[in-house]
């Protein structure tokens, strides 16, 4: 029997990325190296222009594809990934004698029916936020779940340059940023237009240069960064409908052109409020940049960003629970079984936040120094690594040769030897089970006739 593998993690995901899955990937491999463990990085390509964007561990990567020396193979992305790489690369992943541990990203109020195969098979699952881990645990309530704290570290010298994003000194700028490949129904960005024109209406003669508050006075502008537009190009003709709407007001602008993570967060910087009113978010990484860098948010007061928006560090708007419909394969009613729901937040409490903050600039300092304040206790506690600590002390009672984990490992190993021979997994194990049932009877009768003789 092999030797048990040394304690530290074999993470594996796209940790390359430029959106949230890997940002999270990233920021977890931090705390690990920062809390003394052993890492080792199995890094997946996309294969679109999303990966390859961020090698800051680079150093860490895994050369050989058999090379996963720790005791903890931590799988940093989503069940529907998963079988995915088990397709692609199902002879150099070591299963056995590892604890596996999945930390999935989710946004909906139900769990495919497909991902709970993955998860029973995990021997722990990590949940990100309270709407996460609720989630799985009405899908799942046996699957061992510990909950892990996630958090955003920025460079310290972001800096606001307004003049070089062309946005006027006395201008109170409204930002929201958002992945198209992440659904655009779900980032819902046309609400924050919306709203926006609610809150600051024109006389039908505006341009970016004059258009006002007719409320106060105030100029007012409206800037909207999408990340990754034309990757996935079933979202075309959101994106043009996006345009169509922002073209037809000067004091709204849209940015596609791909920007560094410094250059976003200076857009963060050199903007007021940050606008986010989603219909679901499993976290919402976005809301913890803008609040690090001591800007107030309007959010909707739904899902996963509830973990770390208040009352006292945002400005949380009013919704209605309604029917998902999103163009997200694995959102739609033939993954999850039918009857998700998500926000529909209210154009008109959003609308009410804009002119508070926008007239009110002492609001707009609370808030945002407030936010900051929360967002560093969230780094803390992020960098404190209790679910990573917890992860050690379950190593040291979790028989990695105990029956618990061998099923768990034959799960997995069905899944590896499924995508070779292209049986469905369930199938597979069934199959197995019952020869090993004939086996078994087998040598018990060939044992009794022995006995006889």
């Amino acid at each position: 029997m092999s030797s048990k593998p040394p304690f530290g993690f074999n993470v594996a995901g796209c940790a390359s990325g430029n959106f949230g899955e890997a940002l999270v990937l990233r920021n977890t491999i931090r705390v690990l190296l920062d809390g003394g463990y052993s890492v080792a990085v199995r890094n997946f390509d996309t294969g679109d222009s999303r990966s390859g964007q961020d090698r800051t561990y680079e150093q860490l990567y895994i050369r050989s594809p058999r090379s996963q020396p720790y005791a903890v193979n931590l799988f940093g992305f989503n069940p529907p990934t998963f079988a995915h790489l088990v397709e692609r690369e199902w002879l150099t992943i070591p299963f056995e004698r590892r604890i596996n541990v999945m930390l999935p990203a989710w946004e909906l109020d139900l769990l495919p029916p497909s991902w709970t195969e993955v998860f029973e098979a995990m021997d722990v699952v990590l949940a990100s936020s309270s709407f996460v881990a609720d989630t799985i645990r009405r899908a799942l309530p046996d699957v061992p779940l510990m909950r892990v704290y996630t958090a955003v570290y920025l460079p310290d010298d972001i800096e606001r340059n307004r003049a070089r994003w062309g946005l006027g000194e006395d201008e109170i700028v409204f930002f929201s940023a958002f992945d198209v490949t992440s659904d655009m129904r779900r980032k819902n960005p046309w609400a924050g237009i919306k709203a926006f024109q609610a809150a600051f209406p024109t006389s039908g003669h505006a341009t970016a240069e004059t258009a006002t508050s007719v409320r106060s006075g105030v100029p007012v502008r409206l800037l909207v960064k999408l990340s990754n537009a034309g990757v996935d190009r079933s979202y075309d003709y959101l994106v043009d409908e996006l345009r169509a709407m922002a073209s037809a007001d000067p004091r709204i602008t849209l940015i596609d052109e791909q920007l560094s993570y410094r250059d976003v967060l200076s857009l963060y910087a050199s903007s007021d409020v940050f606008v986010s009113l989603h219909r679901a978010e499993g976290l919402g990484l976005v809301l913890m940049e803008a609040m690090s860098l001591g800007k107030p948010v309007i959010a909707t007061a739904y899902s996963g960003s509830m973990d770390f928006t208040t009352p006292e560090n945002s400005a949380l708007v009013d919704f209605e629970l309604v029917p998902v419909e999103a163009l997200h394969h694995d959102y739609q009613d033939e993954q999850t079984g039918g009857g998700a729901r998500w926000a529909e937040p209210s154009i008109a409490s959003a609308t009410d936040w804009m002119v508070r903050l926008a007239e009110d600039p002492g609001l707009r300092a609370s808030l945002g120094a407030k936010a900051a304040l929360d967002m560093e206790a969230r780094r803390e506690a992020h960098k404190a690594g209790d679910a990573f600590r917890q992860l050690r002390e379950f190593a040291k009672t979790y028989d990695l040769d105990g029956e618990q984990h061998r099923r768990k490992a034959r799960q997995l190993r069905a899944m590896r030897r499924a995508a070779v021979l292209q049986v469905p997994p369930r199938l597979l194990r069934q199959t197995e089970g019952r020869l090993r049932q004939i086996a078994a009877r087998a040598r018990a009768k060939y044992r009794l006739l022995r006995k006889r003789a």
